[in-house]
């Protein structure tokens, strides 16, 4: 492919994938500073326990270890996790210590991130982002049709949302001084932040993701939220029309295929 400097470049892609990346932006003499998204960034978020590492001891992350001596120090039950994975997969529960000891002592055991399991839980959402810039805000709730969740699902088994686009200018969102915060550690251009309020209102970052699966709805949004950081203007009157479609359709067709869990949201996105 031809890449043009002169347009907005987003690096998307796996590790596994990120060498064939940058030989494409090699051959076309791009460097890693004229993307969104520099590989060396990307891979801050993608390793579960340097994220936690990186990031320390902060007051909206759960309480955690990386050092296996130190779980006992934790309140359970807790949340397990290995460094890499996505969707769920290899995360497991421990109510108790013994429990957690007992898997510890597998031999086949690749968890090494500990966290305190977040209590009275509101709502689980995605915040996306273009830089500091919050572009689209999803409310997570569980496919009814997987009927999977932390306290039930294997380890080998993912975990299913329904991300519903929430509206803006309903909803304010106290999330500015985390993602400053945030991004003087990582600064990734373009990354979502998964994020659970309690319900004494106060909001705790779970994970980062500079990767996100994308339905049509986010395609469109990320595509203005670039589109405004990188020419430094809006989207036209008819530009804007085409996006709002596009997440018109999409909402159309997730109330088709998921009615119960959409009936869960608390605030979605309406479209007429």
């Amino acid at each position: 492919p031809i890449l043009y400097k002169d347009k907005p470049i987003l690096l998307y892609y796996a590790s596994k994938e990120r060498d064939i990346g940058d030989k494409y932006l090699s051959k076309n003499n791009i460097k890693q500073t004229d993307v969104y998204n520099r590989t060396d960034e990307m891979s801050k978020s993608m390793n579960k326990k340097d994220w936690h590492e990186l990031l320390g001891d902060k007051e909206w992350l759960p309480k955690t270890v990386i050092d296996t001596s130190k779980i006992k120090s934790l309140e359970f039950p807790i949340i397990a996790k290995p460094s890499e994975g996505h969707s769920g997969i290899g995360i497991m529960k421990f109510d108790t210590i013994e429990d957690c000891e007992r898997e510890l002592s597998k031999p086949d055991c690749n968890l090494d991130t500990f966290s305190e399991m977040i209590k009275d839980i509101d709502t689980e959402y995605r915040f996306i982002f273009v830089k500091g810039n919050l572009i689209m805000v999803h409310e997570r709730i569980p496919i009814e049709e997987i009927n999977k969740t932390i306290d039930n699902k294997k380890p080998e088994e993912s975990l299913g949302f329904l991300y519903v686009e929430q509206d803006l200018d309903k909803e304010k969102y106290e999330v500015s001084k985390i993602v400053k915060e945030f991004r003087k550690q990582i600064e990734l251009d373009f990354y979502a932040l998964d994020i659970m309020r309690d319900k004494k209102g106060k909001y705790w970052i779970i994970e980062s993701n500079s990767a996100i699966g994308m339905g049509g709805n986010t395609l469109a949004r990320t595509y203005e939220g670039i589109y405004k950081d990188f020419y430094g203007k809006h989207l036209t009157d008819n530009q804007k029309s085409l996006v709002e479609s596009i997440c018109g359709d999409y909402y159309k067709e997730i109330s088709r295929l998921y009615t119960k869990e959409l009936d869960k949201s608390k605030n979605p996105k309406i479209y007429k």
